[in-house]
């Protein structure tokens, strides 16, 4: 007869041998684990070394690739814009070191530039359009003879009263001085733009610069509003060019808009490799382009139609 103990003893011996089973199975799994990830982690170690060298070699090409660029840039541009009065308009949140680096490719150029501007993020705030709106449309504020398109958009009124006191036209008179100087009081005092330089002049060409695409509310409809300034100052004057970075190309940044938009594209150049030396030689050759009523999309993003402009070498 079967007494307790001996079932007792049974119950243990089986879980003695499920507890061995699993220790030794776990032992021998655990080493073909170990060996597999260790496989992948050399694997690993290997691939981040190769992309360590290749990351060093693209910088390499690339700062070579500028050195070049600084170097002949000069002798490249010289005298494509001379005697061209050209506005520098910095979008928000334009870098300094972009803003430079075009400003002074343009002087190379042989451009005198008439003035800079400097637009807030306040100018393409959504959230404050009806306040920029009613400033632009307010009695008194606009120049003798100057008649605003219909439109409700804010962007369009402003940048359409922007254009008609920053651009020399090229037919008829441009405000006064005493017009554009209240007019840029304005927009000084309302918050959406200051001047960098202390006088500003009518110009017959701009370049709006821009460096990273928009953030917070409704970015694609600031990127419009910039659209809608670069189309006027091109429209107002004898042409017009927008530089900037990569990040502007995309769908919330101002080169990305105006390439998407057939009806400004076709008017407007832009280059969205300005933050580089030869970016901003580019710049130079675009708004020369512009004199002769030529229009491109250039840099290296997907959506731009080729490198440079054809004319360029």
């Amino acid at each position: 007869m079967i007494d307790f103990r001996y079932h007792l003893v049974s119950l243990i011996s089986v879980f003695l041998a499920l507890a061995l089973g699993i220790v030794v199975g776990t032992t021998q799994l655990n080493g073909a684990v170990l060996t597999d990830l260790h496989h992948q982690v050399d694997g690993l170690k290997t691939d981040k070394h190769t992309l360590q060298q290749s990351t060093r070699q693209l910088q390499s090409q690339i700062k070579a690739d500028d050195d070049f660029a600084t170097g002949v840039g000069a002798s490249v541009v010289a005298g494509r814009l001379k005697g061209a009065r050209v506005l520098v308009v910095a979008a928000p949140q334009a870098g300094n070191a972009l803003v430079d680096g075009v400003t002074q490719a343009l002087k190379s150029g042989g451009a005198t530039i008439s003035g800079q501007v400097q637009l807030t993020s306040d100018y393409v705030d959504p959230r404050l359009a009806t306040g920029l709106r009613d400033f632009v449309t307010s009695p008194g504020v606009l120049p003798a003879g100057l008649r605003l398109p219909r439109s409700n958009d804010s962007g369009v009124l402003a940048g359409s009263l922007l254009a008609d006191v920053l651009m020399q036209p090229t037919s008829g008179n441009a405000p006064s001085n005493s017009e554009r100087e209240q007019v840029l009081a304005g927009f000084s005092q309302l918050g959406v733009l200051r001047l960098v330089s202390k006088q500003v002049t009518p110009s017959d060409y701009a370049v709006l610069v821009a460096s990273d695409a928009q953030t917070g509310a409704n970015p694609s409809a600031q990127a419009g509003t910039l659209s809608d300034l670069a189309g006027a100052l091109d429209s107002q004057g004898k042409g017009a060019v927008v530089a900037g970075s990569a990040p502007v190309a995309g769908d919330d940044g101002v080169i990305g808009n105006i390439r998407q938009d057939k009806a400004i594209s076709a008017k407007v150049s832009t280059v969205d490799d300005a933050d580089r030396a030869s970016g901003q030689v580019i710049t130079v050759l675009a708004l020369a382009d512009q004199s002769k009523g030529k229009t491109g999309q250039y840099g290296i993003a997907g959506n731009a139609e080729s490198t440079f402009p054809s004319n360029g070498q």
